[in-house]
């Protein structure tokens, strides 16, 4: 049995059956602070806490299921864990390990307590927290939110589980995708230097796409960077893309133009706006008039300015710089709830 343990000895069903929408759960051990935003002592002005129904007449957990757009990301330097928890929303049975089902605001249920679940050096940990989150006075949360629907909850919640793991919200500024994979699939990381002179070969090309097709189609969870500027934060290209900015990849395809068949990628970027790719195959791409409608439509292009873009792999290879991988591991092996408690591995390690 893989046991699923408390983290911090917080039992959530113990603590769930203490309180109600009359005597709701605060938590002591990631109080409502600005500790819990800075633990270096730093301050973000105009920040209040406050619990969902306090801001939106009828917050939901979530609304028309999880999806990879839920994820914005807000005024910290987390790309790289709304890009790892976009690419977990799109297998469905992994997400439900993370986010457990039964937990809403409905009046009958709701105490002011959610839980989430991570995998952490080997063993999988149920994070507790209460619903205060930061908001600036005009009510808009000052981390991960909806933009679209801005009463949705789990995204800035499962959020704010990460960073009390992590021990701050600032704790979170900077990582790789695959760190924030691994810790909600307990998977196997790879990754692939995409712009190093001495493996850039035709070659080491076609191993690329070749890795990447065959990561995708066994579900593992990918992900994207370029290097960063070391003077300039989050530095903006004049093709839309962004250095040290992480970035999900929500599918791969092969299409047919009037030229041959190309590799697509499609890329998200955590922003969620219109900071996209503008090159070939961009939302508004003449190129896109080589692929029939029937393609078209079956691929879902749209002209939105919601973060979402496509390219050609060839694009990928040339202007991303890391390609990161998460393999589905034993950890994260099964295809329902129950199967979080079912273990067929040990670990050698502890």
């Amino acid at each position: 049995m893989c046991d699923i343990q408390p983290y911090k000895n917080q039992v959530y069903e113990t603590l769930k059956k203490k309180y109600n929408s009359q005597n709701l759960f605060v938590d002591s051990e990631f109080p409502a602070t600005n500790k819990s935003i800075y633990h270096s002592g730093k301050s973000l002005n105009d920040v209040q806490w406050h619990r969902p129904p306090i801001v939106f007449r009828r917050p939901e957990f979530v609304i028309d299921g999880y999806q990879r757009g839920d994820l914005d990301q807000g005024e910290i330097g987390n790309c790289w864990f709304i890009a790892g928890a976009g690419a977990v929303t799109l297998n469905p049975d992994l997400l439900q390990r993370v986010v457990p089902k039964n937990q809403s605001f409905d009046a009958k249920d709701y105490a002011g307590i959610f839980h989430f679940r991570f995998w952490l050096y080997g063993q999988w940990y149920d994070v507790v927290i209460d619903d205060q989150l930061p908001f600036h006075s005009d009510g808009r949360l000052v981390f991960c939110h909806n933009k679209k629907t801005k009463n949705e909850m789990w995204s800035p919640l499962l959020e704010k589980a990460y960073a009390k793991l992590c021990g701050s919200y600032e704790a979170m500024e900077g990582g790789f995708t695959t760190d924030a994979l691994i810790d909600m699939t307990g998977g196997i990381e790879e990754a692939f230097e995409l712009n190093n002179p001495s493996t850039a070969t035709s070659d080491f090309k076609e191993q690329v796409k070749r890795v990447l097709w065959q990561a995708y189609l066994r579900k593992s969870m990918l992900g994207c960077s370029i290097t960063a500027d070391p003077k300039i934060t989050e530095a903006r290209l004049s093709n839309g893309l962004v250095k040290g900015h992480a970035y999900s990849i929500t599918r791969v395809a092969d299409v047919t133009t009037n030229s041959g068949s190309i590799t697509l990628i499609r890329c998200l970027n955590p922003w969620g706006n219109e900071t996209e790719w503008n090159g070939k195959y961009s939302d508004n791409s003449k190129a896109w008039d080589e692929i029939s409608n029937e393609e078209k439509q079956e691929l879902g292009v749209h002209a939105l300015h919601d973060g979402e873009f496509w390219m050609s792999f060839d694009d990928f290879f040339v202007n991303f710089h890391q390609l990161h991988i998460c393999h589905r591991g034993p950890a994260s092996l099964g295809t329902t709830e129950a199967d979080a408690n079912v273990c067929t591995w040990s670990n050698l390690f502890r």
